[in-house]
């Protein structure tokens, strides 16, 4: 059946596709706020969602693959502040954002004394998931901040970070985080929070790492697996090491050794007389 003209500009005026699939409204926005009914909606923005130069640059829905050759997937931020949610916050099929921000809420309101308050209202989930989540594309990265109760962080397939891996969990439970398939977190890898188990396998770049845990993560371990993928010198001069570590068990502050300070010591992280490390073990100071 042929669509009148009229018909036509209705068509592109709620942004159908070229499919006559309606596009959801949550997806003409390139900022994402998820919650506990509209995670299978917000995927789909993320994966199907295009800019089709043929349709007046409206949003289009594109469900076939590969995609019109003259269309251009839309970027997407995704968000989630929802602190009325308890459990578990699973979020399968999503599999690239621009970036990804899990936060409660912060207010800051000037008391009569002429300082300011600050009032936090922390999420309730204690247990957050993206299983098939492999790229994060720009500098705002993946920060996770005043979730509580988090016991449990999983990004399993996460591969590409081009900004910060920022988790501050500094009021939650004890927990042990594993990024089995992160290689690049460009902008570096700050983390707060009981840790009591840290791994990175895969790492080859990372910029800076910066771990404070209030649990029994063994710092100088950790250290030796990740700290040559670690940028030296920093160009700051408030952060003249690439890595730092404390933890209730130990604690190290370091940086890698280039090829030619290296030598065949077989220990390359570590500068011999050239490097002041400090490791604090059960209150006793070893400087080697």
């Amino acid at each position: 059946m042929r669509l009148s003209a009229h018909l036509l500009a209705a068509a592109w005026l709620v942004g159908l596709a070229t499919a006559a699939t309606p596009v959801p409204a949550e997806c003409w926005s390139p900022n994402l706020s998820l919650n506990a009914t509209n995670v299978d909606t917000l995927t789909n923005c993320t994966l199907y969602s295009y800019r089709c130069f043929d349709n007046d640059e409206g949003v289009t829905f594109v469900t076939t693959s590969p995609p019109p050759t003259d269309c251009m997937k839309l970027k997407s931020n995704v968000f989630f502040d929802d602190y009325n949610m308890t459990g578990a916050l699973v979020v399968p099929r999503m599999v690239e954002t621009q970036q990804l921000s899990i936060q409660g809420q912060l207010t800051r309101d000037r008391n009569s004394s002429g300082g300011i308050d600050r009032t936090v209202r922390p999420l309730r989930v204690d247990r957050i998931e993206f299983p098939d989540l492999v790229n994060i594309t720009e500098f705002g990265g993946i920060s996770v901040m005043y979730a509580h109760n988090l016991s449990s962080l999983k990004f399993p397939k996460l591969e590409n970070m081009r900004g910060t891996l920022d988790l501050d969990l500094s009021e939650g439970p004890a927990i042990s985080l594993s990024f089995p398939n992160l290689r690049l977190a460009f902008s570096g890898i700050w983390i707060k929070g009981k840790i009591d188990a840290l791994d990175f396998p895969v790492l080859n770049f990372s910029r800076a790492i910066n771990i404070t845990s209030i649990g029994n993560l063994d710092c100088v371990a950790f250290a030796a697996t990740v700290v040559n993928t670690t940028t030296w010198p920093t160009g700051y001069k408030e952060t003249p090491e690439s890595l730092f570590c404390t933890s209730n068990k130990n604690s190290i502050n370091t940086h890698p050794v280039p090829a030619d300070e290296s030598g065949s010591s077989g220990i390359s992280w570590f500068r011999g007389d050239l490097l002041l490390l400090v490791v604090l073990v059960g209150g006793v100071s070893l400087v080697v």
